[in-house]
Formats: structure tokens, sequence, C-alpha cells
């Protein structure tokens, strides 16, 4: 499968451009050396990977699935797109790709959401928050 998916990208003149990096303990280290971040997931809770590329500033284009669209405003801080569009999803890479000046500014806006809304501090303090919620109504 390997060899055909290099075969494919050799094919559409993008095989200099796609690394095939196997198991990397350092992965998250990597994020902020990409230039997207394509998640075409069909399932998924809220994927740390999202938050850790956004945490990096790294544009991210994603299918609206589950927990992403929460972190995701579309056109803002990265691309949503639906299910089984791929000429959308391709679109959306490739628009990223093209202009810089938008990857960067899309990756300081995810990096801003990230950090204000999924810090360790702004969840320790949601979490405590809770925890007096909860306490409160027990008296």
């Amino acid at each position: 499968m390997l060899e055909d998916l290099r075969k494919q990208a050799a094919d559409l003149g993008v095989g200099g451009r796609v690394f095939w990096l196997g198991f990397r303990a350092d992965a998250k280290e990597l994020l902020p050396g990409l230039d997207v971040l394509a998640m075409p997931s069909l399932y998924e809770g809220l994927p740390m990977v999202l938050l850790e590329a956004m945490a990096a500033g790294t544009p991210v284009v994603a299918h609206a699935v589950s927990g992403i669209p929460e972190v995701i405003t579309h056109g803002t801080n990265g691309f949503l797109t639906k299910v089984g569009d791929v000429e959308d999803f391709a679109g959306r890479i490739a628009s990223l790709l093209s202009d810089p000046a938008a990857a960067y500014r899309i990756g300081a806006e995810a990096r801003a959401r990230v950090m204000e809304s999924y810090s360790v501090e702004t969840m320790a303090r949601r979490t405590a928050a809770l925890y007096d919620q909860v306490i409160d109504q027990k008296r």
C-alpha cells in the first residue's frame, strides 16, 4: 500500500513534497513545519492532533464531523468540508498552499483559538469551575 501511495504521489508530481515518515515519537514537534494538516477523518471525537496542530499555528483542513466544528470556524481558523466532497477538500488544501499569507493568517487565528479555549490553564479553570458548581448544587 505504501508503495502504491508513493507511486501515486510521484504520478501527481508531488512526490518531492510528500514525506513518508512512519511512526514518530516526536510527531508533535513536526507540526509547526507542516504547510497544512489534512484531516479527512470520517469519525472523530475532538482529536488531539487537531488541537496540537492549531496550537502550533498550522492551518487545518478537516471534515465537519463530531467535535471538529466546535473548534474550527470555517474560513477563519481553518477549513471545514463535507465528508465525501473531495473537490472541496483538495481545493481548500490547494488554496492554503498557493497563498502563504492566508495560510499564515489562518494558522495564527487557529493558535489564538486554541490558546484562548483549550490551553492547560483554561481547561483547569473550567474543570475547577465545574467542580465548584457541582459542590454548590450538593449543598
